[in-house]
């Protein structure tokens, strides 16, 4: 709730937070599923939406953080790599996630894709090391 995704409000649009909420728990959690975080503490994101209640940070490189992964209230929509490796690696969520193969890796799931709504729909974008 403290990101601005209070389940109870709308935005400025009227546009409701609750699934926003949600997509913002599986994405601070690296929920790629739906159903285990795979993140640690300390971990940095740069997360955004296209609401403008988040925006994405422009004095951070691409470089240094990278497009992680775009979501909805599910979990992730495609994932260009994982927050944690040690945790979790696109060939594991391959297996254990069906609904994401063919959205995994860089080239699969780009921001651009994920912005246009090329991958389904999509509530909120992240960055990560």
């Amino acid at each position: 709730m403290r990101f601005g995704y209070k389940p109870w409000k709308t935005s400025p649009d009227g546009v409701a937070l609750g699934d926003y909420h949600q997509a913002c728990i599986r994405m601070v959690r690296a929920d790629y599923c739906g159903n285990e975080g795979t993140t640690r503490d300390g971990m940095l994101i740069d997360f955004y939406d296209q609401l403008g209640i988040q925006k994405r940070t422009k004095d951070a490189p691409d470089h240094a953080l990278p497009f992680e992964a775009a979501w909805n209230t599910e979990g992730a929509v495609c994932v260009a790599h994982t927050r944690v490796p040690e945790h979790m690696t696109i060939a594991r969520l391959a297996q254990i996630c069906p609904r994401l193969r063919g959205r995994l890796g860089e080239t699969a799931c780009t921001e651009v894709e994920a912005q246009l709504g090329r991958l389904g729909q999509v509530l909120l974008f992240n960055r990560s090391r």
